[in-house]
């Protein structure tokens, strides 16, 4: 409910020759309510916001008392206490004036005509006028953001009218708080905003994001984030972009330039509706175009006519002519089912991207992956693959800078010039994505020409006989580890990488040579295998790539 500071209460006409005794640093405590109190449990019925009035008889004789019922008004929420001394208690104790002082909260004397009615009256007329005004305010608030929206303003607009209502700075970020827009600033505003949307500060938003202490409580529909710049505080309010359930981003307001009022709290609140609707509006036209470059990608996978898949890229205005290479991109929490990548910043940002290594690249959402499609530039398709491995590389890193606890992998396919084959570099690209999922250890960017053994092995689809030839193969020399705290399968895989030399085992490991030749010896004991022979050094080579994936 609205409310009116206790300062603005004592202007109604039921005030006239009261005066404050004491708790005047509270006279911009916000006044919901009048009601009066004769009863030692009166603050058992307070919700806050009162502004109680009293003869104080009950407490009339007993200082005791006194403080525990005024102290117990002010714990169950009173804003301000009136009392009418003449009849029954002469004077406002000190004791009662003392705690006023100390808590911030006003007692005030009334002259002894005055009457309770003539009080509330002139309070609650005062509080009922002003919520009016809110309520018609909030109208025209509404319709006039509404109207941006129904214009295709955009959320530039929106933001810089906002602004204009609240005379504060706004920011608007996504649900990442990577920005999308902030309102028009002044000299004054730019160093606030360059700290706010420093990647320091950013990085603490995520934090406290990750840790959900930027939460709304019961009694606000946003969360108070405190900025501190050159020693000085801004209040900071963060409006939580939400439809159908569904968080977006975020909306903030920085008290900079005035404090946020009752009326400033509307504009915000309608600003953050409107923007949702804003947002809606974008992701609908996003999620259209994506099914329209599905359809395209569904034709083309279940190797429709080459007509029909060329018109439908030409729609698109996708390029098809020369090589072409696919890539795929999936997120995923450990454990969890992949999370949509289907999300207007995050799609733009990665196409940004590889548009540097291929300006008429194309993406497409399908179902959780993102598929992207580049074209090469030249016939030399390992230095191509480089690139698209590096900016695959730079994709991962931005991602997992937006995405707190979630992963980011990779698959590309190799370049292919056919219509007919470029199903082929999607498959690839697809089993390369799978294989990056099921052996972590492999890496976060995997290219199908590169996956070597892994090819093999991705194609074993039950994973406990991947398991069950780890242990045939290398079981016994897992188990000594375990007992003897001898690491023989480090000493194992630096043998097999570096070709059987053990002088490189040994400077690799900070080992001695007899060291090194001790350890192999014990493994070919406990093995009984010959480590000179290249079958042997294969096996051993594979069951020790399936065990870095099981650990």
């Amino acid at each position: 409910m609205t409310g009116i500071t206790v300062k603005e209460a004592l202007t109604t006409h039921g005030f006239e020759g009261s005066r404050v005794v004491a708790g005047k640093s509270g006279l911009d405590n916000t006044v919901k309510t009048v009601t009066v109190a004769e009863v030692p449990d009166a603050m058992d019925w307070l919700n806050g916001g009162e502004l109680v009035v009293t003869t104080a008889y009950y407490i009339k004789e007993d200082p005791l008392a006194q403080k525990k019922w005024v102290q117990g008004l002010v714990y169950h929420g009173a804003v301000a206490l009136a009392i009418k001394p003449a009849r029954f208690i002469g004077n406002i104790p000190e004791v009662i004036k003392q705690i006023g002082d100390e808590l911030s909260f006003p007692i005030i004397e009334l002259p002894p005509k005055i009457t309770w009615p003539v009080i509330i009256e002139g309070v609650m007329n005062l509080i009922l006028d002003r919520a009016s005004a809110l309520v018609k305010r909030s109208e025209e608030i509404h319709r006039r953001l509404t109207k941006l929206v129904l214009d295709s303003k955009g959320m530039d607009k929106i933001a810089r009218t906002v602004s204009d209502i609240v005379n504060n700075p706004v920011i608007i970020e996504d649900r990442w708080f990577n920005l999308l827009t902030v309102s028009d600033t002044d000299e004054n505003d730019r160093n606030i905003l360059n700290h706010r949307l420093s990647p320091d500060y950013i990085k603490q938003l995520k934090v406290l994001q990750k840790e959900n202490k930027i939460k709304m409580n019961h009694k606000s529909s946003y969360a108070e984030i405190p900025l501190f710049i050159d020693g000085k505080e801004y209040k900071q309010y963060i409006f939580p972009i939400i439809a159908g359930q569904e968080l977006y981003g975020y909306f903030s307001v920085i008290e900079k330039n005035g404090i946020v009022t009752d009326k400033d709290y509307i504009a915000m609140e309608h600003g953050s509706t409107v923007i949702a609707l804003e947002l809606l509006k974008k992701k609908a036209s996003f999620e259209a175009e994506g099914r329209l470059k599905a359809d395209f990608l569904r034709t083309l996978l279940e190797e429709g006519n080459e007509e029909e898949v060329k018109q439908k890229a030409a729609a698109q205005g996708f390029d098809l002519s020369g090589l072409l290479t696919a890539i795929i991109i999936r997120v995923y929490k450990q454990e969890e089912n992949p999370i949509h990548l289907i999300d207007t910043f995050l799609t733009k940002t990665i196409h940004h991207m590889v548009q540097q290594l291929d300006p008429k690249a194309f993406t497409i959402p399908r179902q959780d992956d993102l598929v992207i499609f580049l074209h090469s530039d030249n016939n030399k398709n390992t230095e191509f693959i480089k690139k698209v491995k590096d900016i695959s590389i730079n994709i991962v890193k931005a991602l997992e800078q937006n995405l707190f606890g979630y992963k980011s992998i990779i698959g590309i396919g190799n370049p292919y010039e056919k219509i007919k084959d470029i199903k082929k570099s999607y498959s690839e690209a697809l089993e390369a994505v799978n294989t990056a999922k099921k052996f972590p250890s492999y890496g976060q960017v995997v290219c199908f020409a590169e996956m070597g053994c892994y090819r093999l092995l991705s194609m074993v689809k039950d994973r406990s006989v991947l398991e069950a030839y780890c242990q045939d193969t290398i079981g016994k020399l897992i188990e000594y580890q375990k007992e003897n705290k001898v690491d023989l399968i480090e000493t194992l895989e630096n043998f097999l990488i570096s070709n059987g030399n053990q002088a490189d085992v040994a400077r690799k490991m900070f080992l001695h040579v007899n060291t090194v030749s001790y350890r192999l010896n014990k493994i070919k004991e406990l093995l009984d295998v010959d480590l000179s022979q290249a079958e042997t050094r294969f096996n051993l080579y594979l069951a020790l790539k399936i065990l870095e994936n099981t650990k």
